[in-house]
């Protein structure tokens, strides 16, 4: 069986449904959300940058301090 559903949430209700409908308690599946995929590609991509930029403003945070105390 093949669901074609861009919204994750539609596929995972269908399933369990279909599941629950036929009693089954396992199920092998596959799936593929190419655009879900490209937005949490995206998301790492920012978090990724903000970890770099918060790195880099705690040292100029830290060495304007030591300059101050200097």
């Amino acid at each position: 069986m093949k669901i074609v559903t861009a919204d994750i949430e539609n596929a995972s209700d269908l399933v369990q449904d279909i599941c629950a409908h036929f009693n089954l308690t396992q199920l092998d599946s596959e799936c593929n959300f190419p655009r879900l995929t490209t937005n949490i590609a995206n998301i790492c991509e920012m978090i990724e940058t903000n970890n770099t930029l918060k790195t880099h403003f705690a040292a100029n945070i830290s060495e304007n301090i030591n300059n101050l105390k200097a």
